[in-house]
């Protein structure tokens, strides 16, 4: 794909639910195309992208996800940038973490927000998936949780509201990444049903490809 046709990919996460009797519910990704990026329960970007928790108790529910690029149009990843949004105001999210799977991170890893590099160029594993980062945390209630992918704060391609990646081989070629939700304002990945943040959620279908290129041209 030449410079400036900007395909689209999810972040993949992994999931790992552990103690205080959780029960995993499967969902679907609604955006399994090109140049995506999601979150997903395993790190060759499969399972469930939403899941119910059956609380009982007192305690918590341990869980890590990974962060994924999948099904990247180039032969190798050089750098990608992108922030990672929690929505969850009943505050059941506790000791959160972000890891960073090699490479060097500018930004705020703590904070969900990557603007990372790798030397030498990352390449995909053995399901064509680039497990870039991880995020371990711990439910403790059954309230919603929502995880958003955003664009950057300062987005290498102006004005884009998807996140970033650059092709391993030409550290020219920039590229947009997809969220696997199906756009910035859909969540990539749920717990509970999740969190809807303030304001309209801006529905894509009439979004075609033609047009989302032509924007960066």
């Amino acid at each position: 794909m030449e410079r400036g046709q900007i395909p689209m990919k999810r972040v993949l996460v992994v999931l790992t639910v552990a103690a205080c009797s959780a029960l995993l519910v499967a969902g679907a990704h609604a955006y399994p195309g090109p140049n995506s990026i999601g979150l997903y329960t395993v790190a060759d970007a499969t399972g469930p992208v939403s899941t119910n928790i059956d609380w009982e108790g007192s305690g918590y529910t341990a869980f890590s996800l990974c962060l994924c690029l999948t099904n990247l149009e180039v032969p190798s990843l050089s750098a990608f940038e992108c922030e990672v949004v929690v929505e969850n105001p009943g505050g059941v999210l506790a000791f959160n973490s972000w890891v960073l799977n090699g490479g060097i991170n500018a930004s705020d890893t703590a904070a969900g927000k990557f603007f990372a590099a790798f030397s030498p160029a990352a390449q995909a594993n053995a399901q064509g998936v680039y497990h870039v980062a991880s995020y371990n945390g711990a439910l403790t209630g059954a309230d919603g949780v929502s995880f958003y992918i955003k664009a950057y704060e300062v987005p290498s391609i102006p004005g884009s509201v998807y996140p970033v990646f650059i092709n391993g081989d030409n550290p020219g070629d920039l590229r947009i990444a997809f969220q696997s939700g199906g756009g910035p304002d859909l969540p990539v990945f749920t717990f509970n049903g999740g969190i809807v943040p303030p304001g309209p959620v801006v529905p894509n279908e009439d979004t075609t490809w033609g047009n989302l290129k032509t924007l960066f041209r």
